[in-house]
C-alpha cells in the first residue's frame, strides 16, 4: 500500500469528518468570537451597574461555576472517549450503555454537589455574606451541571459546530436581560443572580433537546444501573479527577485569592485582563477539544499518521496564537479599557501572555494522552503543580507582586506538566504506526 505523506494526511484530517476539523474550527472560534462580544458588552454593563468593587464580588461569586465542575469526577471526560471510540466503529449499543451509566453517576455527583455548595455558602467568605446570591448561583450551576452531560455526548460525536451555536445562548441572553434592566434602577444582587441562572438553565435544556435528537442512544432507566456498572468510568474519571483539580487550582482560584487579599477592585481588574487573554486560550482549547475527537478515531483507527499530522498542526497553532496575544500585550492598557470599561496598565499584561503560551504547549501534548488514556505522567505532573501554584502565588502576594502574581504563579505550575506531555506525547506517536504495521495503538483495549 502506498503511504501518504503526512502533509497529505494532514490536509485530509482538516478536511474531513462530520464538517471537517478545520471548518468546525472556525465555525467555534467565530462563534467564540461573539459570545466574547457580548461577555466584554455585560462587563461594562455590571461595572455602572455595580460600581468596580461591586464587579469584583460578582466575579468571585460567579465562580462557582468552576467549583461544580470538580463534581464529575473526570467522568465526562472518559464518556466523551467511549463515545467517540464506539461511534468511530459504529457500535450504537456500547455508545448507549456508556451513556446510560454516566447520566447515573451525574445524578450521584449532582447531590454532591449540593451538601458541598449548602456548606460553602454557610461557612466560607464572601460567599456566606451573600447568601441568597450565592445560593441561587450554585442550585442554578448543579442543575446545569446534571444536563451537561449532554454537552460530552455531542462532543463525543463530533457535534462542535452544534455545540459553538448553542453556547451563545446563555450569554446573550444574560446581556439582554443587563440592557433591559432600566438604567435609573439599581440592581440588587440576588436580582442578577436568579437572572444568570436562569439564562444558565435556558441553555442547559435546549441542550438536553437537541441532544437527544441527533443520535439514537435510549438511556432506558438510568437509575437502575448497578454499583459494577459505574467501576470502569469511575476509574477512569479519578484520574481525569486529578487533572480538573489541577486545572482548578491554576485557572479558577485567581479571583478567589486576589478578592480575600487585594480586594474588590483588583479582583476587577484581574478579572479584565483575565477575560482579554483568556480569549485566546479559548479559541485555542475549542481547537483542543475538536482535536481531541479527532485523536480518539485515529486511536479507533490505528492510524498514527494521521495523529503525528494532528500533532503538528496544534503546534503550528500555537505559534499563530501566541503571536496575536503578543500583539495585544503591546495594545493591552487601551485595549482593556476599550472591551470591559476597566483600566489595567500594560506592563500587568505580559504575565498573562506568559501563561497563555506555556499553557497551550502543555495543552498542545496533553491532549493525546487524554485521547489515549495514558495519564499517569500527567497525574504526577499535576498533582505537583497544585502546590507549586498556591506557594508560588501567596509569596508573589505576600511580596508585593499584585495581580500578575497569580499568572506567574500559574505558568511556573505549568512547566512541569508541559515537559511530561510533551516527552510522553512524542513516545506515543514515535511508536509503530498502526496503519503501516498493523500493531495496536497506545491504549487500544486490543493491545498486548
Amino acid at each position: 500500500m502506498t503511504r501518504q505523506p503526512w502533509a497529505a494526511r494532514l490536509r485530509a484530517t482538516l478536511a474531513g469528518g462530520s464538517g471537517g476539523m478545520l471548518a468546525s474550527t472556525g465555525f467555534s472560534i467565530g462563534t467564540k468570537a461573539l459570545q466574547a462580544v457580548a461577555s466584554f458588552a455585560t462587563v461594562h454593563r455590571l461595572v455602572l451597574l455595580w460600581g468596580l468593587s461591586g464587579y469584583g464580588l460578582w466575579v468571585t461569586l460567579a465562580a462557582v461555576a468552576l467549583y461544580i465542575s470538580l463534581f464529575d469526577v473526570g467522568v465526562g471526560y472518559g464518556v466523551k472517549n467511549r463515545i467517540s471510540e464506539a461511534w468511530g466503529r459504529g457500535n450504537v449499543a456500547e455508545a448507549t450503555v456508556v451513556v446510560r451509566v454516566g447520566v447515573a453517576i451525574y445524578c450521584v455527583a449532582s447531590l454532591a454537589a449540593l451538601v458541598a455548595g449548602a456548606l460553602l455558602v454557610l461557612l466560607v467568605s464572601p460567599f456566606r455574606e451573600h447568601a441568597l446570591a450565592a445560593g441561587l448561583l450554585w442550585v442554578a450551576c448543579v442543575a446545569t451541571f446534571f444536563l451537561s452531560f449532554h454537552n460530552m455526548v455531542l462532543q463525543g460525536l463530533g457535534r462542535f459546530k452544534t455545540l459553538a451555536l448553542l453556547s451563545l445562548i446563555a450569554p446573550c441572553a444574560w446581556f439582554t436581560a443587563l440592557q433591559l434592566w432600566p438604567r435609573e434602577t439599581a440592581l440588587p444582587l440576588p436580582v442578577g443572580a436568579a437572572v444568570y441562572a436562569a439564562a444558565m438553565l435556558l441553555q442547559a435544556g435546549i441542550t438536553v433537546a437537541v441532544s437527544k435528537r441527533v443520535h439514537d442512544f435510549h438511556i432506558g432507566a438510568w437509575y437502575r444501573t448497578r454499583l459494577r456498572e459505574f467501576q470502569p468510568l469511575v476509574r477512569t474519571g479519578a484520574r481525569f479527577l486529578v487533572l480538573q483539580l489541577a486545572s482548578f487550582a491554576l485557572n479558577g482560584s485567581g479571583s478567589f485569592l486576589i478578592y480575600r487579599t487585594l480586594g474588590g477592585a483588583e479582583t476587577a481588574q484581574y478579572d479584565a485582563a483575565n477575560r482579554v487573554f483568556s480569549v485566546f486560550t479559548i479559541a485555542f482549547t475549542t481547537l483542543i477539544a475538536i482535536a481531541w475527537t479527532e485523536i480518539s478515531k485515529a486511536k479507533a483507527a490505528r492510524d498514527r499518521v494521521r495523529a503525528v499530522a494532528i500533532h503538528r498542526l496544534l503546534h503550528a497553532a500555537v505559534l499563530v496564537f501566541l503571536g496575536a496575544a503578543m500583539v495585544a500585550c503591546v495594545v493591552s492598557e487601551p485595549l482593556t479599557l476599550a472591551l470591559t470599561g476597566i483600566r489595567v496598565p500594560s506592563a500587568a499584561t505580559a504575565a498573562f501572555v506568559l501563561y497563555i503560551g506555556i499553557q497551550m504547549l502543555a495543552y498542545t501534548s496533553a491532549v493525546f494522552l487524554n485521547a489515549y488514556e495514558r495519564l499517569r505522567g500527567q497525574i504526577l505532573a499535576a498533582l505537583l503543580s497544585i502546590p507549586l501554584f498556591f506557594a508560588a502565588a501567596l509569596v508573589l502576594l505576600a511580596h508585593g507582586g499584585g495581580m500578575p502574581s497569580i499568572p506567574i504563579a500559574s505558568a511556573v505550575a505549568t512547566l512541569p506538566s508541559l515537559v511530561v506531555c510533551f516527552v510522553i506525547a512524542r513516545r506515543l506517536l514515535a511508536e509503530p504506526r498502526g496503519d503501516e504495521s498493523g500493531a495496536a495503538m497506545p491504549g487500544d483495549a486490543s493491545a498486548p
